[in-house]
């Protein structure tokens, strides 16, 4: 039997080695990747081989981290001149919206620390790390941002059944400070927000509440200049259910995740048929497909192949096929030969 653990592009090893133990660590200078190449030949009188591809990288940008320090600290800046500019004026409503945008801060701090966990180290215990720390940490924001839209819904809908007079200037000129705030947030965090679904968390309560100031400015010169005092809520709950709509396709997709699914960007109906579009594979069973993280995946397999000496070619030719057409960078292969496969 034989055992590989091996980026595709960096491997060693052969299915004739027997009763020898080979050992070969080959690591990068670069301190975001590195690989392991092991060889065990083990006499058992049967043809399976284990071949194990692994490629370690970070696939979030490096700026991340700085992306969404700087997005909390605008916020941060911005909650305090809501309550400051809320007690001098005695307005409750920008009071209320402060308590909205601190939301906002949680969220963006539950992104980055699923970010930071994300980085460190396997051990013993975490083989893979803390790299699932960027799924909890969507599941959680996009649960949050439901909340907290759902907590407009209703302020709506009671501001609808019971009108209440509105300074639409003041909400208008305040709204226009959180355009700008959530507008560059939004904007630091929308490069990474397509692949990594804990950044596109961040990004979606930036660009939602960005929204809703538009609305606020829209609404309030609306009713400065007509006096419809209903316009003002009946504006916040059509952006909000808007909002409902776009965010919940990424909690569904953060759940799934988080059970394992194998994520949207991969059909595991076209697994087989292109492993087996390679020469000499006959078939593949036991087929495993899963998230480590928001942006790396897993792949495990059993490869039937009509010639044991063409494995290591073959387990080659898989892993590069794999990484290029679908972005797995952790797929293990076991090697059976056709009289032997189980």
């Amino acid at each position: 039997m034989t055992f590989f653990s091996c980026d595709p592009s960096h491997c060693s090893g052969s299915s004739e080695q027997k009763k020898q133990h080979n050992h070969h660590h080959d690591h990068h200078d670069s301190p975001h990747s590195h690989t392991h190449d092991h060889g065990h030949g083990h006499g058992h009188g049967h043809g399976h081989g284990h071949g194990h591809g692994h490629g370690h990288h970070h696939h979030v940008p490096s700026q991340f981290g700085k992306a969404i320090g700087l997005a909390m600290l605008l916020n941060l800046l911005y909650v305090a001149f809501e309550v400051l500019w809320g007690i001098k004026t005695n307005a409750l409503a920008l009071l209320a919206d402060a308590c909205h945008n601190f939301s906002d801060i949680l969220a963006l701090a539950a992104a980055w620390l699923g970010h930071a966990l994300s980085k460190r180290k396997p051990t013993e215990r975490f083989s893979y790390g803390m790299k699932r720390a960027t799924i909890l940490a969507s599941v959680a924001n996009a649960g949050l941002l439901l909340v907290v839209t759902g907590g407009i819904i209703w302020e709506s809908i009671i501001c609808l059944l019971h009108p209440v007079a509105v300074q639409g200037l003041s909400a208008s000129a305040v709204a226009a400070g959180g355009i700008f705030v959530n507008g560059i947030a939004a904007l630091l965090l929308m490069k990474g927000s397509k692949d990594d679904l804990n950044m596109r968390g961040a990004f979606l309560h930036m660009a939602s509440d960005a929204v809703l100031a538009i609305g606020v400015v829209i609404s309030g010169l609306l009713v400065a200049w007509t006096g419809f005092f209903f316009l003002d809520p009946l504006t916040s709950l059509i952006i909000s259910i808007m909002i409902i709509l776009a965010s919940w396709r990424m909690l569904s997709e953060s759940i799934n995740l988080a059970l394992d699914a194998a994520p949207t960007n991969i059909n595991p109906s076209e697994i087989p048929e292109t492993l087996k579009s390679l020469s000499g594979i006959i078939d593949i069973h036991h087929l495993h497909i899963w998230p480590i993280s928001t942006t790396e995946t897993a792949l495990t397999v059993h490869l039937v192949i009509n010639d044991l000496a063409k494995s290591d070619q073959l387990r080659l030719q898989a892993g590069e096929i794999l990484k290029a057409r679908y972005k797995i960078t952790h797929a293990t292969f076991q090697i059976e030969s056709a009289p032997h496969a189980c």
